[in-house]
């Protein structure tokens, strides 16, 4: 049998270090992502209503990993591997922008993405409203146990309305700006400060007889303990108090840190017996021995506390620039919660079951203007949860319950509102 040899061929190229080929085999270098933007921005959102997926898109090198900061609202998320915004919100949000970073190995690039969230406003149900004219640009509403009184800041005058009908039963010279109101139920008069005239006026609920007493510089926020009058004076940061009888000035309290710390709005616990007011260019509330005008306590409330209500049990203030109204233990000044307010909340009332804030920066969708609002919180007070957010007039200013009704002054439209829940 014939043998036959095969020769041994050896490819050179495929041993190493032997030269050949073209050199290659190395990939293409990892480029940067660019060019960041976001399927919806700005978006707008309503609390309780899940959005629809926000997804990303860019150029440049793939993306392989998202973050974001600040953190997206309550109840909102951004999925770290997609960038894809999602959620249900659960709080209302002013407007504000958030930073999305795409990254890869060889960098990153960002987005500013702009969310809003704004309130459900609950469907009328059994919410009706109407509304009566009043003078200008109204702030100050109270019930006197029979009528509505509303003050108004840019005409000057008190008008006093029918609980039942809402009709105009009378208006009343102020002084000039004036303001907030409170009820005198053991001499049955209603006071008024006037800030642009340093003084407070008092009227007789039935005859209409009026006076005025001099306070301190700029008053703002006013309240009765039972006896005298309480003002907050906004430029001095001094609180007076007045003898309601004859509007006698029988001390003046230093409060704040003095200067600028601009007290604003009282409310008067008369379990303790103590005066509490808000102390804005501070960020707390002081609260005041009625007896002896003894500063007590000092609480810190961050967020420009402003409007303030008693519950019985705890006082509530409404942080403007937070959007948010605390729930304050009296005896220690604790912080015993934070809940949503709308946003800008003003005026708050309690009305034995719920309390009830004005929320004064507009939220809605357009076309309306940007300096208008048309909703109060409803909160129950036993543990902040909300119960509703109701349509009023524009901007509104100050609430109070009285009659059976919730009354909101709105400063916008020169009405007070007249609503049944």
């Amino acid at each position: 049998m014939r043998l036959w040899t095969l020769p041994i061929i050896v490819c050179l190229s495929l041993l190493p270090g032997c030269g050949g080929g073209g050199g290659g085999g190395s990939s293409s270098p990892v480029v940067a992502p660019t060019g960041l933007t976001y399927s919806v921005n700005p978006a707008v959102y309503t609390t309780g209503v899940a959005v629809a997926p926000n997804a990303p898109s860019s150029s440049g090198g793939a993306v392989t990993s998202y973050g974001v900061s600040p953190n997206l609202p309550s109840g909102l998320s951004l999925d770290p591997g997609t960038g894809i915004i999602s959620g249900t919100p659960s709080a209302v949000t002013a407007a504000a922008s958030y930073t999305v970073t795409a990254t890869n190995s060889a960098g990153h690039t960002t987005v500013g993405i702009s969310i809003t969230v704004n309130a459900a406003v609950v469907p009328p149900g059994n919410w009706t409203m109407s509304n009566t004219t009043v003078g200008t640009s109204p702030v100050g509403v109270l019930f006197d146990g029979t009528n509505i009184w509303v003050a108004n800041e840019n005409s000057w005058n008190i008008y006093k309305i029918s609980a039942s009908t809402g009709a105009v039963l009378q208006i009343y010279p102020a002084g000039l700006g004036a303001q907030y109101l409170a009820y005198d139920n053991v001499n049955n008069y209603v006071w008024t400060t006037n800030p642009a005239s340093n003084n407070v006026t008092a009227i007789n609920a039935t005859s209409g007889n009026l006076v005025t007493y001099s306070c301190g510089n700029d008053p703002d926020g006013i309240a009765f303990d039972g006896a005298n009058m309480w003002v907050a004076n906004y430029t001095p940061a001094t609180v007076t108090k007045i003898r309601a009888l004859d509007g006698r000035i029988q001390q003046t309290v230093s409060v704040g840190t003095g200067g600028v710390s601009n007290p604003r709005l009282l409310a008067y616990d008369y379990v303790a017996n103590t005066m509490w007011v808000t102390v804005n260019g501070d960020n707390k509330v002081d609260k005041i021995d009625v007896n002896t005008g003894t500063v007590l306590g000092q609480y810190a409330v961050p967020g420009s506390p402003y409007a303030i209500a008693f519950d019985g049990t705890c006082m509530w203030v409404t942080q403007a620039s937070a959007n948010t109204v605390v729930k304050i233990r009296t005896s220690d000044g604790a912080i015993l919660g934070t809940y949503g307010a709308g946003v800008g909340p003003n005026g708050i009332a309690f009305d034995g079951t719920y309390i009830w804030i004005t929320d004064q920066v507009y939220t809605g969708a357009p076309p309306f203007p940007m300096d208008t609002i048309c909703t109060v919180t409803q909160l129950l007070a036993t543990d902040g949860s909300l119960v509703g957010t109701h349509q009023v007039g524009e901007r509104p200013q100050w609430v109070t319950s009285g009659g059976g009704y919730i009354w909101v002054t709105n400063g916008s439209d020169n009405t007070v509102s007249r609503c049944t829940y």
